[in-house]
């Protein structure tokens, strides 16, 4: 990779800076490196991208007092991390409420990703923002579970979206839970992906369960689960630091890592190509990993199975560090955020104004985004051209990804007969006031 030394030394401090434990031998070359940021606004800048102000906000004011000074006379990161902290500590005492009401039903509550690695995994519990609170329940507990989240004043925006009995082949988890206060957002799961939902991983899974001590009745899957799934969720265009530092740390920290168990959870799920992606371009930011034994025998596996198509796209989103440290984009998140307020308004006029948005961002994409979303670094009229027409093509296959294709085709097609509906009955003449609820659309302002 060619880059110039401010991005270098940009880096290797933002690498260092968010291992799960900060290691003091290195304190030296982190601070030497810092020193050689010339241009703060650009460490900020990427730091913000990134969305990992918390631990590097922790670290730099506990360990480099002098630099954090001048770094925080152009960031505003003392609100941030004071609001964010407090959500967090409010989240943990629904948690407990939540775990306390399962323990009597007899439900094991797993953690996933965030919250569970902040219990179990690094040095720092507040290491991060917690947006959501991910968890994973055995499926037969669902409505069970559903009945003590509501009891806690937890509620859900897409109440209708489930009939009684789930189809375990369409999707994985339920939509979202809402505290009313909105302070906390609980995602549940009954499997780590919908393609996984009937194999032996599941039955793996379960089997291999770790208490979380700082809990009563809370467990974390095993190490090599763990990774598995940053792996295999792992968002390409909403790749950064944020994301790789988790599946970097669960390699270095979660010890030990069982290669023959890994090997057989990316076998049953054939899944070499998304394991392989995942772990090549986190080793870009975290070189570390190259020493790595586990990393290097996953790697030389994983690779004989590898079609050429992942390995151009790798070489594509790696091969600038400059791109790497500024690709993360959450352009995604727009549109679904967008399609949120369609079906929270009760104006008509303001669902046509989103709805006419969503169209917008979907087909007209600035050129900055279409270039972290396709990994094309260049200026050719003719290929951005074609970018800008394979671009939402790309957005379509994330979001059906996610959401399921089932649920975006019934969701659009939804969306377009109301807005049908709407100008047949002439509701656009009517005089309509909006109201929102203030907290919730913060709520998802924030949650990228």
């Amino acid at each position: 990779m060619k880059d110039n030394f401010e991005y270098i030394n940009i880096s290797f401090v933002l690498e260092k800076l968010n291992y799960a434990e900060f290691d003091i031998n290195e304190f030296e070359k982190i601070q030497d490196s810092l020193k050689k940021i010339e241009n703060l606004k650009l460490f900020i800048e990427i730091i913000e991208r990134n969305s990992i102000q918390v631990l590097t906000y922790t670290r730099i004011k506990y360990y480099f007092p002098k630099i954090f000074n001048n770094l925080i006379k152009i960031a505003n990161w003392n609100f941030q991390y004071l609001k964010y902290q407090n959500r967090f500590l409010r989240q943990n005492s629904y948690i407990q409420k939540v775990l306390e009401a399962s323990k009597a039903q007899g439900i094991k509550v797993v953690f996933l990703k965030g919250f569970c690695f902040s219990q179990c995994l690094y040095s720092e519990k507040f290491y991060k923002k917690m947006n959501d609170i991910d968890i994973l329940i055995e499926e037969k507990y669902i409505h069970a579970f559903e009945g003590i989240l509501k009891n806690n004043k937890f509620t859900c925006l897409f109440k209708n979206l489930f009939s009684k009995k789930l189809d375990l082949t369409k999707t994985h988890h339920l939509p979202p839970y809402i505290s009313d206060d909105k302070i906390c957002v609980i995602s549940v799961h009954w499997g780590l992906s919908s393609n996984l939902l009937l194999n032996k991983i599941q039955n793996s899974l379960w089997l291999n369960l770790v208490p979380i001590t700082n809990f009563q009745n809370s467990f974390r899957m095993s190490w090599e689960h763990n990774l598995f799934h940053l792996c295999i969720h792992l968002p390409l265009f909403k790749v950064g630091i944020k994301e790789l530092a988790d599946i970097f740390n669960v390699i270095k920290f979660g010890k030990p890592l069982d290669f023959s168990k890994f090997k057989i959870l990316i076998s049953d799920s054939s899944s070499h190509d998304k394991i392989f992606r995942s772990l090549i371009i986190t080793s870009q930011l975290f070189p570390e990993l190259k020493n790595n034994t586990f990393f290097l025998e996953t790697i030389l596996w994983c690779e004989k199975f590898v079609s050429k198509k992942i390995i151009q796209l790798i070489k594509k989103r790696t091969i600038s560090l400059k791109f790497l440290l500024t690709a993360r984009t959450t352009y995604i998140t727009k549109i679904e955020k967008n399609f949120l307020l369609f079906r929270l308004s009760k104006s008509y006029k303001n669902k046509f104004k989103i709805w006419i948005k969503m169209w917008i961002l979907l087909f007209f994409i600035p050129a900055e985004e279409i270039k972290c979303i396709s990994g094309y670094l260049g200026n050719n009229t003719f290929a951005m051209f074609y970018y800008k027409i394979l671009t939402p093509i790309s957005i379509i296959k994330v979001l059906c990804s996610e959401h399921g294709t089932k649920n975006i085709f019934i969701f659009t097609l939804a969306n377009v007969l109301t807005i049908i509906a709407g100008i047949l009955k002439f509701s656009f003449l009517e005089r309509e006031t909006e109201e929102y609820d203030l907290k919730l659309l913060n709520l998802y302002k924030e949650m990228e």
